[in-house]
């Protein structure tokens, strides 16, 4: 009877389009076109397959204005599941000059500087208290002492205000604090999917371990008693976002004063970055072989369309006739006709060398590129003298760092 279960998510990104697309298929495309709604739906999903007490979300539905409405029409659609098996929809950070368009989403609204009380009745049923902010915009001071009809405790959330709170009293042995922080992108992940933290009812502080970012917990805030929780977007929106998104299943034990986190992947499409380590002497056709392979097993293990950025470390080796198909543009081309994905799987955006990266290729060429040969010999050499490996043989291999291929690779058609 004191177990609050809920999903929370911040930005749903409503409307937003993925970035980093370019050159990709047109399956792709039509996957990223709809990634976004997808991700809410599967959020709106988790919550009904969870048997949830209410779903929360602490953030905007758009990144812009502009798509709001469009975004309101189309999500109360999409919740019409949540209605049927009476399941509130709770919007945290509400604008004033945005409670007239939601109102359609029959939801509980609650502004920036507002409270939310939600507690169960004797009858088992969840009931949720608003209490608004002040005339003048402050947070209404808690009333820690109105528990008469909290029996089983009370979850009270309040907007990014930790030091408002952190002056005030400490709160009750039955009322356990949530202080929304939300986050548009994604939180980092505990190393562990689920998580729980008990608040202790004494000044003794628990030796936690991280919090992952999903439960943000300082010693403070533990004295507190008092929890700040980021859950992040459902679908990163593009490269510069890797890794998983999702939402937060938590449930919290009033009585017990234990909460627990649990993470649910809802991205459609993930963005990563991987890396692989080549042998000595791979061509570039063994090299998109072997980014291959690894493509197969995280599109396996991922369940789900991965656009992914490689970053090659190793020594690779071409003749000069073949030394362009080292570069980027070729690269991508032959590992892409190798993965032929059709309509799911892992889509290479980009191949880079790390900085360590080398090639060894002959010197054998004309005067110029014998030249240029030498020249970036010598200067991977001097750049790399703590290394035990030669960058020159006597068989007249030339070894040189990676970032001379583009140069090579000119040079070998125009001389």
């Amino acid at each position: 009877m004191s177990v609050i279960r809920f999903v929370h998510i911040d930005h749903l990104r409503l409307g937003a389009p993925l970035a980093g697309l370019s050159h990709c298929p047109d399956w792709l495309r039509k996957v990223a076109a709809g990634a976004v709604r997808r991700s809410v739906g599967n959020v709106i999903e988790t919550a009904m397959a969870s048997h949830v007490d209410f779903l929360l979300i602490a953030g905007p539905l758009t990144e812009s204005a502009e798509d709001l409405n469009a975004a309101i029409s189309w999500l109360s659609e999409q919740i019409e599941p949540l209605r049927s098996r009476r399941i509130p929809l709770v919007l945290w950070g509400v604008q004033p000059s945005e409670r007239t368009s939601l109102k359609c989403l029959d939801a509980v609204l609650c502004g920036p500087h507002d409270r939310l009380d939600v507690f169960r009745n004797t009858d088992g049923s969840v009931e949720m208290q608003v209490h608004p902010a002040a005339s003048d915009g402050n947070t209404v001071p808690p009333a820690w002492t109105d528990f008469g009809q909290y029996s089983s405790g009370c979850l009270r959330f309040y907007g990014s205000f930790a030091d408002f709170m952190l002056e005030s009293r400490r709160p009750e042995d039955r009322e356990l604090v949530i202080i929304l922080k939300p986050v548009a992108g994604a939180v980092e992940l505990p190393a562990s999917a689920r998580q729980s933290h008990c608040i202790p009812r004494t000044g003794s502080i628990p030796r936690t371990g991280s919090a992952g970012g999903s439960l943000l917990l300082t010693e403070e805030m533990l004295r507190n008693r008092m929890l700040e929780i980021s859950a992040g977007s459902p679908q990163a929106l593009g490269p510069q976002e890797c890794g998983a998104f999702g939402c937060r299943l938590i449930e919290a034990d009033t009585r017990q004063q234990v909460i627990t986190s649990q993470f649910c992947a809802t991205d459609v499409i993930r963005y990563a970055q991987e890396k692989v380590t080549c042998n000595r002497g791979l061509n570039a056709a063994g090299l998109a072989a072997a980014i291959a392979e690894r493509s197969r097993a995280i599109s396996s293990a991922a369940g789900r369309t991965v656009i992914a950025d490689w970053i090659v470390d190793g020594q690779l080796q071409t003749s000069l006739q073949q030394v362009g198909e080292l570069v980027e543009g070729p690269l991508l081309r032959e590992l892409r006709s190798q993965l032929d994905s059709g309509n799911s799987g892992v889509w290479p955006r980009r191949i880079q060398f790390s900085e360590s990266s080398e090639f060894s290729t002959t010197s054998q060429g004309s005067l110029a590129i014998q030249e240029f040969l030498n020249m970036e010999s010598l200067r991977w050499s001097m750049k790399n003298r703590s290394r035990n490996d030669d960058s020159t043989s006597a068989a007249g291999i030339v070894h040189c760092g990676i970032d001379t291929v583009t140069g090579l690779a000119l040079l070998s058609r125009v001389a």
